[in-house]
């Protein structure tokens, strides 16, 4: 059953938070106080998750509130942030915010070659071991952003990933490899009951066009029977066993096909984390999009979709960025040919007063 939300809602393309409405202040003495917590929690061998979150919470809002600040020391204690937040996520489970992190920590004005390196590394072990898990209805091709909730008060539906008792038990995994794909798991459930994880049908395969559900980084796991899959379980009463291989260049993870359950509802609406836009596809109009804080937005981090029958194309941005909308004249066949025939054609000058 899918129901359709009406609601209106203002664009907001530039939000700047202020320091009052964070209750922080920021200068370098607030700061440093913060990142020796975080230091200190980082020392623990076993802290408390609630602490952890706590933490990385406090890091995050300081980053924001200090973004458009400027005083001497800034910089540096900027990146030990991003170092130290990289560890609480590690901890936590939360692998979406320690990739988050280490790319700020590449990106950063202080990093060296060495020191990236270093990060590409760990980026390149996260992505080899865990991977994205679509989840799509059976018979149902959602061609609008939609999210899963029961008649029960519109909950939403939670969800819980169960790996089986020797999972990753190979000498070639260790123990700390082996706990970190656990707490995981842990991570997503806990977040899945806390309302954090909701079932958005908000990620889209340009191929087959149609939206799906998307668990990132889940622990790759392959069994050659059902009882080493994972069982995935949605609203504590509907499982699914499921193999999650890593996938190869010539085959494709396959998505976890569900079926609907008495007293579930798609609601065809767009989730508070997107904002859509939709303008006429103007062939010679190109929209970029940049953010203030980081840079040009890259095409994985928006959704783009071309609508023949409005003749019009759809934008999707994430609504917690701060979004510049810049138009721009796209260039002719003749403009780029001509550059082409300019090039070349100094390449040619160059190249034959050099030989005479």
């Amino acid at each position: 059953m899918v129901r359709h939300r009406k609601h209106h809602f203002s664009l907001i393309i530039v939000l700047f938070i202020g320091q009052w409405l964070m209750g922080q202040v920021c200068d370098y003495a607030s700061m440093e106080k913060l990142l020796n917590e975080a230091k200190s929690l980082n020392l623990q061998d076993y802290p408390n998750p609630e602490d952890l979150q706590s933490v990385t919470n406090d890091l995050d809002t300081m980053l924001i509130t200090c973004a458009e600040k400027e005083f001497p020391g800034k910089e540096s204690l900027k990146y030990q942030y991003h170092e130290n937040l990289v560890d609480l996520c590690k901890k936590l489970g939360d692998i979406v915010g320690q990739m988050r992190h280490l790319n700020r920590l590449k990106d950063h004005s202080i990093s060296d070659e060495k020191s990236s390196n270093i990060i590409d590394e760990r980026i390149a072990f996260i992505e080899q071991d865990y991977g994205p898990l679509r989840i799509r209805f059976e018979g149902t091709t959602l061609k609008e952003m939609a999210t899963l909730k029961t008649t029960e008060g519109a909950q939403h539906v939670s969800i819980n990933i169960l790996p089986p008792a020797n999972a990753w038990d190979m000498d070639e995994i260790t123990d700390e490899e082996r706990k970190e794909r656990r707490e995981r798991l842990k991570f997503i459930q806990k977040k899945s009951l806390e309302g954090d994880l909701e079932v958005f049908f908000d990620s889209y395969d340009p191929e087959e066009r149609y939206f799906y559900f998307e668990i990132p980084y889940v622990p790759y796991l392959e069994g050659n029977i059902s009882e080493d899959w994972y069982a995935i379980t949605f609203d504590e009463r509907k499982r699914y066993r499921t193999n999650f291989p890593r996938p190869t260049l010539k085959k494709r993870t396959k998505p976890l096909i569900i079926k609907p359950e008495e007293g579930w509802f798609l609601e065809t609406s767009t989730p508070e984390t997107w904002v859509k836009l939709s303008f006429p596809n103007l062939k010679k109009q190109r929209l970029k999009f940049k953010d203030r804080l980081t840079g040009t937005l890259s095409e994985s981090e928006y959704i783009e979709i071309e609508n023949k029958e409005k003749n019009s194309v759809d934008y999707y941005l994430p609504s917690d960025r701060n979004i510049d909308i810049i138009f721009s004249e796209r260039e002719s066949f003749w403009q780029n040919f001509n550059k082409i025939i300019s090039g070349g054609l100094c390449v040619f000058l160059f190249i034959y007063v050099g030989v005479t």
